[in-house]
């Protein structure tokens, strides 16, 4: 477990040293409220992964696939619509896995029973003022 206070100044510097850190990962969960920087950090955390495609909240398409300036993908999902793991399986969630892009997943509770023996990281977002936020990291 590791534990980030920063401020959203600081959140380029923050996502970068973590896409050094976690790059042999893929799937990232993300939790926390609404409003507490999930969103934004993945905007910032695409930068880094070279996304050249517009990064957006795929709160009503669920999913949003962004292609890399090295031909690579990121999947972007957020399952807050979703009601049950089936609606997940329904829309292709397992063959998003089986395509070994980096995955990363809003309100992810739903696809936990699917990501057994996987390999993940996970991230609880924290708002502690306007300006500031805390992530705690679960690998």
């Amino acid at each position: 477990m590791r534990t980030i206070d920063y401020s959203l100044e600081e959140l380029s510097k923050i996502t970068a040293e973590f896409a050094s850190t976690y790059k042999d990962y893929s799937i990232f969960c993300l939790e926390g409220e609404m409003g507490a920087g999930k969103t934004t950090f993945i905007h910032t955390l695409c930068k880094e992964w070279t996304v050249i495609d517009n990064v957006s909240s795929p709160t009503y398409s669920i999913i949003n696939k962004y292609l890399c300036a090295n031909g690579s993908y990121v999947y972007h999902l957020d399952l807050f619509r979703l009601k049950n793991t089936q609606e997940l399986i329904d829309i292709g969630f397992e063959d998003l896995l089986e395509d070994k892009a980096k995955i990363v997943i809003e309100w992810p509770s739903l696809s936990y029973p699917l990501l057994i023996g996987e390999r993940i990281v996970k991230l609880q977002f924290e708002k502690k003022t306007e300006n500031n936020r805390k992530i705690i990291i679960f690998t």
